[in-house]
């Protein structure tokens, strides 16, 4: 064999190792928005009934938050926060973050549809993604996890509960 084609070769075998496995992920942190469910910039609205948020929820620059607590209530000890220092530290946190994201690049393209999908640790990419229909999706090993999601996340209900996918 030439080393021409053997070059080739290992090259194409390093490209569909790269293309085949997710970008990796490093830890991030959320900072001063640790203790914060909800985040929001110019509003954050509650609109169903009964739902019971484990988790800060803050607002700034913005200052309307409505439907807290005739549709939702923050679990003691946490409160809701209307462009206040706290608030204005989880913006600060959560925009740092989000810088520290871009930087990573766009991560490995996958389907928008989330349920039934096991997936590692690892940065992917999404469009509008859908976890609705099964409420499903397995994060399977150790690791960091990171969802770069383009437009809307549509989650199926299941009660309430407060997490980060990290």
């Amino acid at each position: 064999m030439s080393e021409r084609c053997l070059n080739f070769l290992v090259g194409a075998v390093g490209a569909a190792a790269l293309f085949a496995a997710p970008s990796t992920a490093t830890a991030q942190s959320v900072g001063a928005a640790q203790s914060f469910a909800i985040v929001g910039g110019q509003s954050v609205t509650a609109a169903g009934t009964g739902t019971l948020i484990n988790g800060d929820v803050g607002v700034s620059p913005g200052t309307s938050i409505t439907g807290f607590p005739a549709s939702a209530t923050t679990v003691p000890p946490y409160a809701t926060h209307n462009n206040d220092g706290a608030a204005q530290n989880a913006q600060a946190a959560t925009l740092a973050l989000y810088n520290s994201l871009v930087a990573l690049g766009a991560g490995t393209s996958i389907a928008d549809e989330l349920s039934g999908q096991i997936l590692g640790p690892g940065t992917y990419s999404i469009g509008a993604a859908n976890i609705a229909s099964t409420g499903n999706l397995t994060l399977s090993g150790a690791g960091t996890y990171i969802f770069k999601v383009a437009s809307s996340l549509t989650a199926k209900g299941r009660g309430s509960k407060r997490g980060a996918l990290k």
